[in-house]
């Protein structure tokens, strides 16, 4: 009884025995399959240089990953001068190696100037690769390649590519282009020249080649910049890279086309350094009468620079300022230019409303100044001007030049805008500047001086609107542009400015030259304002005006006679009412009158004088006063 636990434990131990060693084969097969699945593709590399490849250290890197491991590396049996360097690829990354990838080897290179890659002396030598497009999907369906030539050098990105030379400045390759701050290119090579001076080949990016032209100088960016000017204070303080590497920077402008944009400069104070007399040979120089400047002031013309004050003085008690005009900009001045200091705020308030009008923001802490440009002047004769206060005073300056003002007032707006205009004889003289509400509206007109004879004491102005009525529709566009006013001149008799308002669309007649006279009639039937009058069918004048004669309780005409036509008119002549159709039936004969169109759409009054030779008849004058006569009482 005491021998069958030992039977049963030296089972136990013998199955044990088994078990252990399966496991461990199982285990290490499943690392075997793992370390097979992980291995791709074998590729051929041919190198001209192995620059320190191992294949026991050296591996194959993409952006710092590495994706595949060396496995040989051995002379190529065609040609012994080059290499055959084989790697097994990882399989997860086998979609990179594609035609058109581009491999190169990093290793650690020491030129005169720098060492570059230091840190392959403690990771050997690599192979880097580019595959030939970023699209994942585009390149895996690109067709794979087994065997590839490397280059000797690492590729260059599209872009635009030139060269700068330098006398003292080392930068090593791959320090960064900027501009405005930001990356947009690299340094790809340099040489020492047999002249002594550096050559560099700077690489711009094919995205911001653009930026770079005629216009484009080159400096050294400083780690730190500071800049203290007029305009600005700047204090900058570079990426840490950049006190290690370096990096160029790069500007637009065109007033360094005196400069050599071929030229590396060592920072941007010596790119700039002759500046300033470069700006003043050529320019145009002219003297600012004003209390208003300041020195290093900025000129401006639609907020581009045009020039500056160069300086300051007194000429006895009055206060002048030396401005330079930029030689690419001197033939903008001439003698109608008004200079004016630039405002932050400015504000116009009218009865069309307010209008506020906001300063750049370095006009609003730096100031400056701009002028108003006439372009129908072209001499320059004048080298001093007057520095007026504000834009608005500029313009009255020079609007008194050219213009002169008067008042229009009234007691009411009635439909006059800012786009009304002035006018003589149908002739646009004037335009409104600007609508005031004082004790009564006050329309303010600027007119051209040529025509200020026109305006003597005795001129009158009336104002013309919108006009309905059965027979028409005139001036329409007066309720959209507003009324017009028009001029009825006096000459050669003084001048006068303030003006009321005459009349408020006046009949065609009533500031012409010509008779006028009355009718006094019981009734206003058949007749209107219009009625035309005419003497043996001819149309000699209107009836201007209607009214109710207070005394008489008659209806009281007022009648124009166009003045080649008022010597037919006598103290004895004899009005009568047109009939469209006049009627006259006698026992032995009849007689039937149709009168023409005209009287038959408007009416009509018809004058006669009729012929005594016992009495003397005198022309009619101003004032006289008819009866109309009914033709059934002659």
């Amino acid at each position: 009884m005491t021998t069958q636990p030992q039977i049963k434990r030296k089972k136990s131990i013998i199955i044990l025995a088994w078990i252990i060693p399966i496991i461990a084969l199982l285990v290490s097969y499943g690392m075997i399959k793992k370390h097979y699945d992980e291995k791709g593709n074998t590729i051929t590399i041919y190198v001209n240089d192995l620059k320190g490849l191992d294949e026991k250290k050296s591996h194959i890197e993409y952006k710092g990953i590495k994706i595949a491991d060396i496995i040989s590396i051995k002379p190529n049996e065609e040609n012994i001068d080059k290499f055959e360097v084989k790697a097994q690829i990882y399989s997860d990354f086998e979609y990179l190696i594609k035609e058109g990838t581009q491999f190169w080897i990093v290793s650690m290179e020491v030129d005169s100037f720098d060492v570059a890659n230091v840190g392959t002396v403690l990771t050997g030598s690599y192979i880097e690769i580019l595959p030939p497009t970023s699209d994942v999907q585009e390149l895996k369906r690109l067709s794979n390649k087994s065997y590839f030539t490397a280059l000797d050098t690492k590729p260059y990105k599209e872009g635009k590519i030139f060269s700068l030379k330098s006398n003292e400045i080392s930068l090593p390759t791959g320090a960064k282009v900027l501009y405005k701050g930001m990356a947009v290119g690299e340094v790809i090579e340099k040489k020492l020249l047999e002249s002594g001076e550096l050559n560099y080949k700077l690489l711009i990016y094919e995205k911001y080649k653009n930026l770079v032209g005629r216009d484009s100088f080159f400096y050294n960016t400083n780690p730190i910049n500071f800049e203290l000017s007029l305009e600005k204070l700047k204090f900058e303080v570079l990426p840490v890279k950049n006190f290690i590497n370096g990096s160029i920077s790069f500007v637009n402008d065109r007033n360094l086309s005196f400069k050599d944009n071929k030229y590396l400069y060592k920072d941007k104070a010596e790119l700039y350094a002759d500046l300033i007399s470069s700006l003043e040979k050529g320019s145009l120089e002219l003297t600012l009468v004003g209390d208003n400047s300041s020195a290093n002031e900025k000129v401006f013309y639609k907020n581009i620079e045009v020039g500056y004050i160069k300086s300051i003085y007194l000429d006895g008690k009055i206060k002048k300022s030396k401005v330079l005009i930029y030689k690419e900009y001197k033939g903008m001045i001439h003698d109608g230019i008004q200079f004016y200091r630039l405002s932050d705020v400015s504000a116009d308030l009218s009865l069309e409303g307010l209008k506020v009008d906001v300063g750049s923001f370095k006009q609003m802490f730096f100031g400056g100044i701009s002028f108003i440009d006439d372009e129908t002047m072209k001499n320059f004769t004048n080298k001093e001007y007057q520095l007026h206060n504000s834009k608005s005073d500029a313009l009255k300056f020079k609007d008194s030049e050219k213009y002169f003002y008067i008042t229009v007032g009234s007691k009411q707006a009635f439909n006059i805008k800012k786009t009304s205009k002035l006018f003589y004889k149908d002739v646009e003289i004037g335009e409104v500047e600007k609508i005031e509400l004082q004790n009564n509206v006050e329309t303010k007109i600027k007119i051209d001086k040529k025509y200020k004879e026109l305006f003597g004491i005795n001129a009158k102005i009336y104002l013309q609107g919108i006009q309905l009525s059965l027979d028409e529709v005139k001036n329409v566009s007066s309720s959209v542009l507003g009324d017009n006013l028009y001029l009825i001149p006096s000459i050669n008799n003084g001048f006068k400015d303030h003006f009321a308002i005459d009349s408020i669309n006046p009949v065609d007649t009533k500031y012409k030259d010509g008779l006028r006279i009355k009718l006094i009639h019981k009734d206003s039937k058949n007749l209107s304002v219009g009625t035309l009058i005419f003497y043996k069918h001819i149309e000699i004048g209107k009836i201007e005006e209607i009214k109710l004669n207070g005394q008489s309780k008659k209806i009281e005409f007022s009648l124009f006679i166009e003045k080649e036509y008022r010597n037919l008119i006598k103290d004895k002549s004899i009005f009568t009412i047109n009939k469209a159709v006049d009627l006259d039936l006698g026992l032995f004969s009849s007689k039937i009158e149709i009168n023409n169109l005209k009287t038959i759409l408007k009416g009509g009054l018809s004058v006669e004088t009729l012929l005594d030779s016992e009495k003397h008849l005198r022309d009619a004058k101003d004032g006289d006063v008819f009866e109309i006569i009914e033709k059934n009482t002659k």
